[in-house]
């Protein structure tokens, strides 16, 4: 992902990055070895990790576009291609060469083209042993990044560039009602639910607070309601989405409202809609806060986010996800599959993979953004 420039606002977007992975892990733990009954108590609120992470990712990849052509009057797309398929590859490279190698081969059937087509293709391919699945399943959500950093790009510099905000309002909503419509198609087929297409909404979500944000939208809005509501109305929604649904909702409001909208619920496309609706909302409030972060306001919720204890495990949090699998779904066959040295094994290993593979990455990433550095505009040439 893209990271600000600006020392507070990527202290704040790491706490955020902090709090995705924590619940990504812990959400994972659920499925491993040792996972106590207390936590149960955290259940609804273990959702959305995953989709967290996308928004933001949106957010940023297309924060770093907008600045980029109003830098330089024009996006570079082989610059950005190169800087992103490091940053993606590179890290995701070094996981399954070292994850694969040590348990992969334990997997009867195993096949590494099978294992390797995670990175690109369809990342639930079927005829993917499950041992290696469980290692490489959870890079589908990375697929859905690298496909979309090809096609958004693409569309972004179609679009003319004073009138971008409606067709991509539209692209926006209807990816994000594919992500729920999609999901329940493939259900009723018996199908996998894990494709690249399904995450595309969540990224989009991202892209348009970013695009709302260049064209001054969003300080209208804060203007308008002011700087508290703006984190309390988020807050409250998120609660509400994870830990309430709309008949429980209602159900606090009147009793009788909720026998009234109860058999209205039963009609497939009733509930559909409802659940695309809250998946809408959640990924709008993950945008609103990631926008809040990016932007360092209000101050006393930026700082919360920029504390020191958490943003460490931000910066890592990339390999962090990428290796958690291998703990938290018990395939490691050590007693670090055990909840909660399943979750200390992540972070370690995602803190010694980041030393040694991914901020050698970082690195080569800097190296290809300023072996493109386009020429500033305007330049004066001396003769």
């Amino acid at each position: 992902m893209e990271n600000s420039n600006n020392p507070s606002k990527s202290s704040a977007l790491d706490g955020y990055r902090a709090l995705a992975v924590s619940v990504v892990m812990l959400n994972h733990t659920r499925l491993g070895d040792g996972y106590p009954t207390w936590m149960t108590l955290l259940d609804p609120f273990l959702r959305g990790g995953v989709t967290a992470f996308m928004v933001l990712s949106g957010y940023l990849v297309t924060s770093s576009l907008l600045r980029e052509e109003a830098q330089a009057g024009a996006i570079d797309l082989r610059r950005f291609l190169g800087k992103q398929a490091v940053r993606f590859y590179l890290p995701a490279l070094g996981y399954l060469t070292i994850s694969l190698g040590i348990w992969g081969w334990q997997t009867p059937g195993f096949n590494w083209w099978a294992a390797l087509r995670v990175l690109w293709a369809s990342p639930w391919t079927g005829d993917t042993p499950s041992g290696v699945t469980a290692l490489t399943g959870h890079l589908y959500s990375l697929a859905a990044q690298v496909q979309f950093c090809l096609w958004w790009p693409l569309l972004l510099c179609l679009l003319p560039l004073g009138r971008r905000f409606v067709p991509v309002t539209v692209i926006m909503l209807a990816l994000a009602a594919w992500r729920i419509l999609g999901r329940e198609l493939a259900i009723m087929e018996d199908a996998s639910t894990l494709r690249t297409d399904y995450i595309f909404g969540s990224l989009m979500v991202g892209a348009w607070w970013a695009l709302a944000a260049s064209k001054g939208l969003m300080d209208w809005i804060l203007r308008l309601t002011g700087m508290r509501l703006v984190p309390i109305a988020g807050t409250a929604l998120l609660i509400l989405v994870f830990t309430r649904s709309p008949s429980a909702f209602l159900g606090l409001i009147s009793p009788d409202l909720r026998a009234w909208v109860a058999p209205w619920r039963e009609l497939p496309a009733v509930a559909i809609s409802i659940r695309g609706l809250l998946s809408l909302v959640a990924m709008m409030a993950f945008g609103c806060l990631a926008f809040l972060l990016h932007q360092h306001r209000p101050v006393r919720l930026a700082d919360l986010f920029a504390w020191r204890g958490i943003t460490w495990l931000g910066r890592i949090s990339f390999s962090v996800y990428l290796w958690q699998n291998v703990f938290c779904f018990s395939i490691s066959g050590t007693p670090l599959d055990f909840f909660p040295w399943n979750v200390v094994a992540s972070i370690a290993c995602g803190f010694i993979a980041y030393k040694l593979i991914e901020v050698p990455s970082l690195r080569v990433r800097s190296w290809v953004k300023q072996r493109f550095q386009p020429p500033a505009p305007n330049a004066v040439v001396n003769s």
